[in-house]
């Protein structure tokens, strides 16, 4: 399926889990990220398998026991 254009200020939300975070924040193509962990550990030997994106924590709290996180991407300077 080919890509659509998506406006510059559109809102687009991507639900999955640390594969999918991964890929987003290593593809450099976000500016905020909404990220929401339960207290719950899944996969290999109960570790977090969902890195945090590298960016600025913008806010941080707890809801029910899950940790929602906002994150920021530093801005880059145009070469």
């Amino acid at each position: 399926m080919p890509a659509k254009k998506i406006h510059e200020n559109a809102t687009v939300k991507l639900p999955g889990g640390a594969r999918t975070l991964t890929a987003v924040a290593d593809s450099g193509l976000w500016d905020e990220a909404r990220v929401e962990r339960s207290p719950v550990r899944l996969g290999r030997d109960g570790r977090c398998l969902m890195p945090a994106p590298t960016g600025v924590l913008k806010r941080s709290e707890t809801i029910d026991g899950n940790i929602i996180a906002e994150y920021v991407r530093p801005c880059v300077e145009p070469v």
